[in-house]
C-alpha cells in the first residue's frame, strides 16, 4: 500500500486555511458585539472570510504562480479584511482629504464593496474553472531553447538605446536621472514641461532593463558563471535608483517583476539570496511611510491621530467605503454624461488627451467636491466602483473593476504560453494593473498600460522585423 504524501499535506494545508478563517470569524464578531455603533462595516470582512472557506476546497494553484493573481489576494485581503478591520482602533470613517460622505451614500458605498467583491470572486472562479487546464507550474511550457527565451539582435537594440538615451541627455538629464522626489507619490519632476520626452523616457528606463536583463541571462544561460548573477543584482539597483522619482507603486512593481524574471532566469539557490532584499525594502517603506506621516501630522503627532491617519491611508490607497461613498454623493450633484467617460480614457492618453476637455473629467470634479471647486490640487483618486455607479447605477457599478481584473488574470495566464523573456516582461506588468485595479480608478491602469506597457510590445514586435530583414 502507497502512502500518499500530497494528499496528506493538502489535507493539513486545508485544516490550517479552516482554523485560521474560523478565528478571522471569531474576531469579527467579537469586533462587532463590542462596537454597536459600526456594524454595517464588518459585512465587508465577514464576506471575505466566507468567500475564502468556500474557495479553501478549490484546487486552483494560480494565485502560487502567477504575478498578477497574487497581487490580487494581497489587495484584496487588505481592502477587504484589514481596513474596515482596523476602523475598530478610530472613531470614524475617515479620508486624508474632505469630510465624512452622507450616511446613506457611505451604507451604499458597503453595498456596493460587498457586490464588488463577490462579482470579482465569482468571475474569477468561473475563468480559473474553464481555464484549469492552463493551470502549469512555473516554466513546464516553457522552451529551453535560448534562442526562443532571449532576444538575439542585441546590436540593433544596444544602438538604438544609446540613441535615445543620448537625445534624452541633451534635452534634459532629469528625463533620465530620478529628480529624488520619493515621498512624493505624484511624481511630480521637472520632465513634465516636456512630457512627450517624459514618456519617451520611460520608455527607455523599460525599455533599458528588460533588454539588459535578457543579455546577462542569455550569458548566464550560455556559462552558468556567478558573475552574470552580481551583474544582474547590479543592474536591478541601478534601475530602482532611475525610477525613484516615480511612485511607490512603480518601485514595488519593479521588485514584483524582478522576481519573477529572475525565477526563470537563475537557480533556485542563487534566487534565493535575493530574499536578503526583501526585509531591507519592507524597512525602508515603513519608514518612509512613518516620515510621510510625521510631516502630515507635525505638532499633531499622537498614537490616536497616527492610527487614524493610517487607516485614511487605507481608504486613498485602497478605495475604501468612504471614497465610493464619496463618489456616490458627487453623482448626484453634477451632471456626469457619456463625454466625460469619453475624457476619462482619452484624456489618460497624453498625445490625444489635448483633444478632450481635461477639467469634464471624473477624477477633477471629484476632487472638487472633496475639497473645493476652486482647487487645484486633483491628486485624490476616485474609486473604479464608484465611476461604475456613476455611469451604469447600483446594478452595473463594478462593472469596470471586475473587467480590468478579469483581463489581469488573463495575462497571467497568457504568461504560462510564453517562453519569450521579453513578452513575459509585458504580460507581467498588464497584469499587476489588472490584478490591483481594485485599488485605482479606471485611467491609472489604463493609461499606464496604453502609454508604457504597450508600446513595448510593439517595440518588441518591430524589431523582431528588423532582425529579420537584416538576416
Amino acid at each position: 500500500m502507497c502512502y500518499n504524501f500530497d494528499y496528506d499535506l493538502r489535507c493539513k494545508s486545508t485544516v490550517k486555511k479552516l482554523f485560521l478563517y474560523t478565528l478571522c470569524c471569531v474576531l469579527i464578531f467579537q469586533l462587532w458585539y463590542f462596537n454597536s455603533g459600526k456594524n454595517e462595516i464588518y459585512y465587508i470582512p465577514l464576506q471575505y472570510v466566507a468567500i475564502k472557506l468556500l474557495l479553501i476546497f478549490q484546487k486552483n494553484k494560480e494565485t502560487v504562480i502567477l504575478p498578477g493573481s497574487c497581487a490580487f489576494e494581497i489587495a484584496a485581503f487588505v481592502k477587504y479584511f484589514i481596513m474596515p478591520v482596523s476602523f475598530i482602533f478610530i472613531d470614524s470613517y475617515p479620508i486624508m482629504i474632505g469630510s465624512d460622505p452622507n450616511e446613506d451614500s457611505f451604507s451604499l458605498a458597503i453595498f456596493l464593496t460587498l457586490y464588488e467583491m463577490l462579482l470579482i470572486y465569482l468571475c474569477r472562479y468561473l475563468y480559473i474553472r474553464k481555464h484549469s487546464s492552463s493551470i502549469v507550474s512555473l516554466n513546464r511550457n516553457l522552451s529551453k531553447d535560448s534562442k526562443r527565451i532571449f532576444i538575439q539582435n542585441y546590436s540593433v537594440w544596444f544602438l538604438f538605446l544609446f540613441c535615445i538615451f543620448t537625445l534624452l541627455l541633451v534635452i534634459s538629464p532629469k528625463l533620465v536621472f530620478p529628480d529624488f522626489y520619493l515621498l512624493n507619490d505624484k511624481g511630480e519632476n521637472s520632465s513634465k514641461m516636456i512630457p512627450f520626452f517624459s514618456i519617451i523616457g520611460g520608455w527607455w528606463k523599460y525599455l533599458f532593463y528588460i533588454v539588459m536583463i535578457n543579455f546577462l541571462g542569455y550569458r548566464y544561460s550560455a556559462k552558468h558563471e556567478k558573475k552574470y548573477f552580481c551583474l544582474v543584482i547590479l543592474l536591478f539597483l541601478f534601475s530602482t535608483y532611475l525610477i525613484l522619482g516615480t511612485s511607490r507603486w512603480a518601485i514595488i512593481f519593479h521588485f514584483v517583476v524582478t522576481f519573477y524574471l529572475f525565477r526563470i532566469i537563475f537557480n533556485r539557490t542563487l534566487v534565493k539570496k535575493l530574499l536578503f532584499f526583501v526585509p531591507l525594502f519592507v524597512c525602508l517603506f515603513f519608514l518612509i511611510t512613518i516620515y510621510k506621516f510625521q510631516n502630515d501630522l507635525g505638532s499633531d503627532y499622537s498614537l490616536i491621530n497616527f492610527a487614524d491617519l493610517f487607516v485614511s491611508q487605507l481608504q486613498d490607497y485602497f478605495s475604501g467605503p468612504s471614497l465610493i461613498g464619496h463618489a456616490i454623493d458627487m453623482g448626484h450633484k453634477y451632471n456626469i454624461t457619456f463625454e466625460t467617460c469619453w475624457n476619462d480614457f482619452v484624456g489618460a492618453i497624453p498625445v490625444l488627451s489635448k483633444t478632450v476637455d481635461q477639467m469634464n473629467r471624473t477624477n477633477i470634479l471629484f476632487n472638487q467636491y472633496v475639497i473645493s471647486p476652486d482647487t487645484e490640487w486633483f491628486t485624490q483618486i476616485i474609486p473604479a466602483t464608484g465611476l461604475g455607479y456613476i455611469y451604469f447605477g447600483s446594478m452595473f457599478a463594478p462593472i469596470f473593476t471586475v473587467v480590468f481584473n478579469i483581463l489581469g488574470l488573463h495575462f497571467d495566464y497568457k504568461l504560462l504560453n510564453t517562453s519569450n523573456l521579453f513578452v513575459k516582461y509585458v504580460l507581467i506588468y498588464c497584469s499587476l494593473w489588472g490584478g490591483l485595479s481594485i485599488c485605482f480608478n479606471t485611467q491609472i491602469p489604463f493609461g499606464n498600460v496604453v502609454v508604457y506597457i504597450f508600446p513595448l510590445y510593439l517595440f518588441y514586435r518591430l524589431f523582431s522585423k528588423l532582425t529579420i530583414k537584416l538576416a
